[in-house]
């Protein structure tokens, strides 16, 4: 699982409307079985070592936990002003702040007909206009697994663009960076996994690229 370079994106707000079409949080993670929680240690190494320097390999441990049917505690905050919208076939929430006395988009989120996240934005509120500065957009196959994502970020008026190509576990096995649209770097990454009798990975390594990297995962399920 590689790192996002951009701001971390908080959670996802979740579309209320036809709920019942929403993949719960155990599908977006590609896990099988009522999982409870999973804590996950990755260990990234550098492919290669600066001259006179040392390798140094960072450990980041994350825990997850999810409810019995399977998404994660939704938080909300009583001062955004949330708007939610149909316009040709897409669903819209906006979520906006004040701003100077005006009100000003601060996330947009597009949904499709079938109620996958298809954009995701991010407005610079720093001052009286409304400019992106962040943008994500998500492409999926027929079954509605997700197969590529574009990270769009701008900076000086300048735009960055990481173009990531997904496999079916949902990890990064292409990754292109792009600078005003010319290619800047590509890396492509080969992975190994160990599963458990469930069929969710517990060991997963990951060659290729700037990085190596190893993860293991405790993985406890809801009793049946």
């Amino acid at each position: 699982m590689k790192k996002i370079f951009f701001m971390i994106v908080p959670m996802l707000f979740v579309n209320q409307i036809n709920a019942q079409k929403i993949a719960t949080d155990w599908q977006k993670n590609f896990l099988k079985g009522k999982v409870r929680q999973i804590i996950e240690i990755g260990e990234r190494c550098p492919t290669v070592m600066a001259e006179g320097g040392s390798f140094n390999c960072p450990k980041d441990t994350t825990r997850y936990e999810f409810n019995e049917k399977g998404f994660t505690p939704k938080t909300s905050d009583a001062e955004k002003i949330i708007e939610k919208k149909t316009l040709n076939g897409f669903y819209y929430i906006t979520t906006y702040k004040t701003v100077e006395g005006a009100k000003r988009k601060e996330w947009e989120e597009v949904y499709d007909a079938k109620n996958l996240l298809v954009k995701h934005t991010m407005y610079s509120t720093r001052d009286a206009d409304e400019d992106i500065s962040n943008q994500w957009e998500y492409f999926y196959d027929k079954s509605g697994t997700k197969i590529k994502q574009n990270d769009s970020e701008w900076w000086n008026k300048q735009k960055t663009m990481i173009v990531r190509t997904y496999n079916n576990y949902g990890d990064e096995v292409k990754r292109q960076t792009f600078k005003n649209d010319n290619l800047n770097d590509e890396e492509q990454f080969q992975y190994n996994y160990t599963k458990d009798q469930i069929g969710n990975w517990v060991k997963k390594t990951v060659s290729g690229g700037h990085y190596n990297e190893t993860w293991t995962r405790k993985i406890i399920y809801y009793k049946s």
